[in-house]
């Protein structure tokens, strides 16, 4: 299962949401840890205590922002709702809040399954002549011939749904918005990155040409050296060869004094 449906089932099973381990990490310490934004929002449903710190001191908005992760950190540091604040209270004085759109769901589907099936008469392709506006959803349940809502209660619930698929399309647009700005942030951290390489390649390459330079003069010079040997030890030779020839000069000379 993927992180959200992990997230979803420790949400919807007996497990008590704000349960910690021997550190005080509950999950959605965790989650905003390593930046899993769709389980803190899969969290966030349950409603969770965002105010529990760990053994560090840590609570959950912190360990995210101290990751970097500051899209969860804005959204765990987001002031609770009025709904939030009167369920933990335990009171629910807006009307809007006592709307149970679960009962409103399954007293629908009792209903739908006692009441006749509807044919369509008249030919089929008069269903295209229609305006779309005319098969557009509404929501409107029939008991014993009049409506099982209210006016009032029908225009909440659509005002709901109406808020609810704004801040849906807001969400998105802000989400694609993100992905955006974290791929033209990839591209230019990727664009330093082979900048930096090239210069680091450039550098080696400069380096391996003077190595190379330097091992060019040694050899120069070992060559030098062993010029100046030669020619020293050649020096050397002729110097005690003509030590040699002007010995045996005075030899010849006390010769012939002598004869």
């Amino acid at each position: 299962a993927g992180h959200k449906d992990i997230g979803a089932a420790i949400r919807l099973s007996n497990a008590t949401i704000d349960s910690f381990d021997d550190f005080g990490n509950t999950a959605l310490h965790y989650a905003a840890y390593h930046g899993h934004l769709a389980v803190v929002q899969e969290l966030l449903k349950g409603d969770p205590r965002r105010d529990i710190k760990n053994s560090y001191g840590h609570t959950a908005a912190s360990y995210a922002l101290s990751n970097k992760h500051k899209g969860i950190s804005d959204l765990l540091n987001r002031a609770p709702t009025r709904r939030e604040q009167e369920r933990r209270k335990g009171k629910a004085e807006d009307p809007d809040d006592d709307f149970d759109l679960e009962k409103l769901a399954e007293k629908m589907k009792k209903e739908l399954e006692h009441k006749e099936e509807k044919h369509v008469h008249g030919k089929a392709e008069d269903l295209h002549k229609k305006d779309k506006k005319d098969f557009a959803p509404k929501i409107e349940t029939l008991v014993n011939g009049r409506s099982a809502m209210s006016d009032e209660e029908r225009k909440a619930l659509e005002d709901q749904v109406g808020k609810m698929k704004q801040a849906h399309d807001e969400a998105e647009l802000k989400a694609q918005k993100r992905i955006v700005e974290l791929l033209e942030r990839g591209n230019a951290q990727q664009k330093a990155l082979d900048d930096a390489e090239r210069e680091a390649r450039g550098a080696r390459m400069n380096t391996t040409e003077l190595q190379l330079r330097i091992q060019d003069l040694e050899s120069k010079h070992r060559s030098t050296e062993l010029r100046a040997m030669d020619e020293k030890e050649r020096a050397d030779r002729l110097h005690d060869e003509r030590q040699q020839l002007q010995l045996e000069a005075e030899r010849h000379q006390s010769r012939a004094e002598g004869a």
